[in-house]
């Protein structure tokens, strides 16, 4: 029985992130998760019941319907609510180091920046708060996809290898560099996702969530002597941000038992 429930949930996140890449006909989407029919129409119609997918009736298609916007607000308040706890630890990291600091989460293919320092130098780069980048293009990404959940890693490179391809890039060359990263513990970037811009970043690796720690700046500043001088700080300062975390979650967990 709980095995069953894990496998629905399973099947219907990948039904949504085949629906994340836009509307598909029922035979695209089971081309996309390799369902049958019958399950991804009966997950679907399931979903569709709460206005997480809808069905447009002209084309047949199915598409991210408005009740993901409800979900997407509760992450975003909750993800605040972290960032604003840690505040105090991502500016003392951006004091220290004179560059820009950034908390990254993933969504999707995806990751998101959910707060950032500036740096006061005239001269600096930032992430700026809301704004995504593919999982497989710069620092934190990269650091993501190496540090979630074995499964779902498998999931996400699969997904990026395919695009790679189509892209006409090497996909086993990401596979060896995500490895490289989880063995080492931290990853940076090079004019990779920016030119003229360069970062490190580590994970915040807590028990219920896992986000990514950077610190980015002009590579003229910024080589690699220079960015891995860094590491010291960043993971301390993302113990810190864990440990914090953890420290929220079991006081809400022990008050959510109190009141039940």
């Amino acid at each position: 029985m709980a095995g069953g429930r894990v496998q629905v949930i399973e099947r219907s996140l990948d039904l949504l992130e085949a629906l994340s890449e836009g509307p598909r006909s029922l035979s695209a989407v089971c081309r996309a998760t390799g369902l049958s029919k019958a399950t991804a129409f009966r997950l679907l119609a399931g979903l569709n019941h709460r206005g997480v997918v809808i069905k447009d009736p002209a084309t047949a298609t199915y598409m991210l319907g408005p009740g993901l916007l409800r979900l997407v607000h509760g992450a975003m308040t909750g993800l605040a609510a972290i960032a604003a706890l840690g505040r105090a630890e991502i500016e003392r990291l951006a004091l220290v180091t004179g560059e820009t600091v950034a908390l990254h989460v993933q969504a999707g293919l995806e990751r998101s920046c959910v707060d950032e320092v500036p740096s006061t130098q005239t001269i600096r780069y930032t992430s700026s708060v809301g704004s995504v980048a593919r999982l497989d293009v710069g620092s934190a990404g990269q650091v993501l996809l190496a540090f979630m959940p074995a499964e779902e890693r498998g999931r996400s490179l699969a997904l990026l290898e395919g695009r790679l391809r189509e892209e006409g890039a090497d996909p086993a060359r990401l596979r060896r560099q995500i490895a490289a990263v989880g063995r080492q513990g931290w990853a940076t970037s090079l004019g990779e996702r920016v030119k003229g811009a360069a970062a490190i970043s580590v994970p915040v690796d807590s028990r219920p969530l896992l986000l990514a720690l950077s610190v980015l700046g002009p590579d003229t500043r910024l080589d690699k002597a220079s960015l891995k001088a860094m590491l010291p700080e960043m993971q301390r300062t993302a113990a810190a941000l864990a440990g914090l975390i953890e420290r929220t979650t079991d006081w809400e967990d022990k008050a959510d038992e109190r009141g039940g």
